[in-house]
Parts: C-alpha cells; sequence; structure tokens
C-alpha cells in the first residue's frame, strides 16, 4: 500500500504541477496522479505507475528500493502507460525539486516507446506501439534475487510490460 507520508509529498507535488501547467499537452500524462492513502508509515514505493491516465499501482519496495525482480503488466497496442518515481518535494510551494531516480528507460522502445517526460522527469509516459515485450529500467538501488537485505546501484528493471495486439 501507499504510504501517507510518501503519497502527500506526491499528491502535493502534482497538485503543484497542474496548477504551474507544467503537465505538456495531449496524452493521459497530463491527468493529475489519484493516489489510495494507506496505513501511515515512514516507508513507501520509490515509484507508480498507471494505465491511460486510470487507477495508480505501487512498484518496488520499503525503502525506496526496487526488488530483484520487477513487477508484470499486460497492455495492448496503443495505450500508454504513465511511470512516476518519487520526488524530492521540499519546497515551501509544494514544487518538484528533484526526482529520486532518472527518466525510466524501455528496454525495446519498437514495442514501448516514450512520448513524453513531465514533472521535471518524475512522470514519464509510454506508448505501447507492436506487441511484445519490453522492460522499464531505471538507474537506482536493487535488491539482489537471493540477498540477505544486502542492496546494490545499478539498472534496475521497474516494470516488466507485455504488449498484446
Amino acid at each position: 500500500m501507499l504510504r501517507i507520508a510518501i503519497v502527500g509529498a506526491a499528491v502535493a507535488a502534482a497538485i503543484g504541477a497542474v496548477a504551474t501547467g507544467a503537465y505538456p499537452e495531449g496524452g493521459f500524462v497530463s491527468r493529475p496522479w489519484e493516489f489510495a492513502f494507506g496505513t501511515a508509515s515512514a516507508c513507501g514505493p520509490p515509484a507508480w505507475y498507471r494505465v491511460d491516465g486510470g487507477e495508480s499501482h505501487a512498484l518496488g519496495g520499503c525503502a525506496g528500493w526496487f526488488g530483484s525482480s520487477s513487477a508484470s503488466l499486460t497492455i495492448g497496442v496503443g495505450q500508454e502507460l504513465d511511470l512516476r518515481v518519487a520526488a524530492n518535494t521540499t519546497a515551501d510551494d509544494g514544487s518538484v525539486l528533484a526526482p529520486l531516480w532518472p527518466v525510466p528507460q524501455s528496454s525495446d522502445s519498437q514495442v514501448l516507446t516514450r512520448f513524453a517526460i513531465a514533472d521535471g522527469g518524475v512522470t514519464t509516459g509510454f506508448s505501447a506501439l507492436k506487441p511484445g515485450s519490453a522492460l522499464l529500467q531505471v538507474a537506482a538501488t536493487c535488491q539482489p534475487s537471493g540477498s540477505r537485505g544486502e542492496t546494490t546501484f545499478g539498472r534496475c528493471s521497474v516494470l516488466a510490460v507485455h504488449v498484446i495486439p
């Protein structure tokens, strides 16, 4: 579940971005994010995704790192996928100062291609172009498979996307 501590800042950032016109024109990436609130905690996910501007889903684990295996999602050709990374939103006005992770990359841009970057790199929009599979990856803190709590910094698979006709 999303945690109030992290989510509150993300919601404030999204509201601030809409108010300042920071979203690009067109596509679902221009819609504000809506989050479901869970139990209050200092632990929260490092990223969220949504399909066609719909409900948001948490990615990664507690303490802001990604696990050894990414979540999996199936979408259709023509659908849009937005990925939002956690951000430092300590400005008094709630504006985004900097994303905590770099802009995600698609492992196969012929299947899933980036079409927009919004909120100073916090939100990235992808479009499903043809059937196939692609990994969304980011340079971040990962927890390797079989580790006993150890983490490493490297290219982490955030979301495995399977595109169907």
